[in-house]
């Protein structure tokens, strides 16, 4: 689940930022992201990070036909996310390949006598979940 937090967090930043820079286009009066790529970024899960863009800059605020789009995919969103749930698809069904469970074991490095133990799922910021 951690994947997902880390992927969320970083397309909702990327939302935002896109919607920062596309009022910066439009101040200057120079080319600006088109309304797809806004939305693409919207309809991947960057939802929040728009939203949020779009409140702060005010910018898109008024262009109802880019708001009716908008909703149109937080709706959806919401319904897959009811489906996903009611369905039990997401309740902890996110797994990765169980071999890779191998980096979570320790390893001895260094030289001689003198080497450390370190355990790598320190270094992992995500859980593994095997079936």
């Amino acid at each position: 689940m951690t994947i997902l937090f880390y992927y969320f967090l970083i397309i909702n930043l990327f939302g935002f930022v896109q919607i920062a820079y596309d009022k910066e286009q439009a101040v200057k009066a120079k080319r600006r992201i088109p309304e797809r790529t806004l939305l693409g970024i919207v309809f991947l899960g960057g939802t929040l990070g728009s939203g949020i863009g779009m409140l702060f800059f005010r910018h898109k605020t008024a262009k109802k036909s880019y708001l009716w789009k908008f909703w149109c995919i937080v709706i959806l969103q919401i319904f897959l996310l009811y489906l996903g749930y009611h369905f039990d698809i997401l309740n902890n069904k996110i797994q990765i390949i169980p071999f890779i469970n191998h980096f979570k074991t320790s390893f001895r490095i260094g030289f001689g006598e003198s080497g450390r133990n370190l355990n790598f799922s320190t270094f992992i910021p995500f859980e593994f979940v095997s079936s």
